[in-house]
């Protein structure tokens, strides 16, 4: 077995095993879960909905953008379907996506993993100047930020921006034996491809950035039911760190990596880490009724298509 299969084997059994100790340990918190009512339950359902649904336009950009046709039904089903199977395998979603997407809709593997990179380099893009903006504006309007946070969300943009433009680099690590440079390469390579089409980038930006304000709505829902409310601005910059924790493949659907990125950054602004573990856990814990109930749906009608 490779080197990179043992570090994920002990990655995912460290991060669950952790996980499942601070659960334990704070068990009187997480247990206020199954306490929310059902018209509660039903509003965080909907703003799932609406987070399935903003990918699944994503997707259709990105094919759109190659010259591949698919319905919006079909889209739909290719976003349940993928968040579906994250919770069943690390990257299942993405590897029954690639396939579906091969079979059906003639998608080449090639072509899927490179618009994959450009939007994991293009979620970074608008994370880091999101990030920014906000602490700016929060610095205007009550005269302090956190400036760890503002380091963050700086060096992200400063680093993806160097990426995209710095020539010389490309053309090393392109001639690189090395897994990791190769994978930047293929990263690069992926966004110039993209990037000749700027209507659809400028359309995945700001669908990239919507999905960052519905995640920020779930979380700010989430702190009214079991805490104080939380300022919209401090709930969208935890939802970009939240969103972007999910390209960490460690865990199935990044269990414990989302919880621990949200509360980290809580607490940077706000203070209590616990809490936004628990609204996190809440938020995802709901929204599992939703994605499995669509995800099984969709599983079924692609493979009766296949």
């Amino acid at each position: 077995m490779k080197w990179k299969n043992l570090f994920l084997i002990a990655a995912t059994i460290i991060i669950l095993g952790l996980t499942a100790v601070y659960v334990y340990k704070n068990i009187d918190s997480f247990k206020r879960i199954m306490d929310i009512s059902a018209n509660q339950v039903c509003v965080f359902i909907v703003l799932q909905f609406i987070t399935v649904a903003i990918n699944a336009v994503m997707l259709l950009a990105v094919l759109h953008a190659y010259g591949v046709r698919v319905s919006f039904q079909d889209g739909l089903a290719y976003s349940a379907l993928n968040t579906f199977l994250n919770y069943i395998s690390i990257k299942g979603g993405v590897v029954a996506k690639g396939y579906f997407l091969k079979k059906i809709h003639r998608f080449s593997y090639t072509d899927f993993a490179v618009s994959m990179g450009a939007m994991i380099l293009m979620h970074f893009m608008v994370a880091g100047i999101t990030g920014a903006g906000i602490l700016i504006l929060i610095y205007i309007m009550r005269g302090n930020a956190n400036i760890n946070l503002f380091l963050v969300f700086g060096v992200i943009t400063a680093v993806v921006f160097s990426f995209i433009k710095l020539s010389a680099f490309h053309n090393r690590v392109g001639r690189s034996e090395n897994y990791f440079l190769k994978k930047l390469y293929e990263i690069w390579n992926s966004w110039k491809i993209l990037s000749k089409n700027r209507t659809v980038v400028y359309g995945l930006s700001f669908l990239i950035f919507l999905n960052f304000v519905v995640y920020a709505f779930r979380l700010k829902y989430g702190f009214h039911i079991f805490y104080e409310d939380v300022s919209f601005l401090s709930c969208m910059l935890i939802s970009i760190l939240g969103v972007l924790s999910t390209f960490v493949a460690l865990t199935p659907a990044s269990l414990g990596i989302r919880e621990f990125a949200v509360g980290a950054g809580y607490r940077l602004i706000e203070g209590d880490m616990l809490q936004a573990v628990v609204v996190t856990g809440l938020d995802r814990a709901v929204s599992m009724i939703l994605v499995f109930s669509l995800g099984a749906i969709s599983c079924v009608y692609f493979l009766k298509r296949n």
